[in-house]
């Protein structure tokens, strides 16, 4: 029965497991490219990212650990933290949700103040490059964002096929688009995608935690017959 539900554990906890590992990669990957522009009460969003895996990742390491050892204490150790990072995983979906009609004013900040200080060749610089490059879009609302700060176009908002040194001099060969539009285009779309996934995640902890509870009490029964 142990190896029954140990089975079923280990097979469940790969689905939160996936999650913890893609925001622990795309966290560690986008630490040096993030911008500081982006942020949540001051912490980078990379940051917050590869925090939220690693913790996720140690949650489910603990709960492979208590079933090997089979030791109620780390049972009940799993079921505490896999409940608060539950908790935490509600509480971040009612804020998605809520600030899902927020977003262009949220990606308006981000890329304005990134704008602002491009010229100082931050981490901004790197993360409005890339911004740029994947949405094919240039500044917040357009190439005019730059002229009214009195910065250069850089070459990241030319088109890819003439993308040269003096490509932005020519306004048919910069990207149309802002990208805020783009940026609230893409969270609009796909946030539907990341609920319903963070959902299913919600759920395998609360199965999980469920599970992890019956052995940890199995677990006390069993030390009690051997005392």
């Amino acid at each position: 029965m142990d190896c029954r539900k140990g089975f079923c554990f280990i097979l469940i906890s790969i689905i939160p497991l996936s999650l913890g590992v893609g925001l622990a990669f795309i966290g560690g990957l986008s630490f040096r490219t993030s911008s500081s522009a982006c942020s949540i009460y001051k912490a980078p969003l990379s940051t917050i990212g590869m925090s939220s895996g690693v913790a996720i990742i140690a949650v489910i390491i603990i709960g492979w650990i208590a079933f090997c050892s089979k030791s109620r204490g780390v049972h009940f150790t799993f079921v505490a933290l896999a409940v608060l990072l539950t908790c935490a995983l509600i509480g971040f979906m009612i804020v998605a949700y809520i600030y899902r009609s927020q977003a262009r004013g949220i990606a308006t900040d981000c890329v304005q103040k990134a704008i602002e200080s491009f010229e100082q060749r931050t981490s901004n610089t790197t993360f409005l490059d890339i911004l740029h490059d994947q949405l094919q879009c240039c500044g917040a609302n357009g190439s005019s964002d730059w002229a009214l700060k009195n910065l250069s176009i850089p070459i990241s908002c030319c088109k890819k096929e003439v993308r040269g040194e003096k490509c932005a001099d020519n306004p048919a060969n910069l990207f149309t688009d802002g990208c805020v539009k783009k940026v609230e285009s893409v969270y609009v779309s796909s946030s539907p995608y990341i609920l319903a996934f963070l959902a299913l995640v919600i759920i395998t902890f609360i199965v999980l935690s469920s599970i992890s509870c019956m052995s940890g009490q199995q677990a006390g029964k069993e030390e009690l017959q051997e005392l």
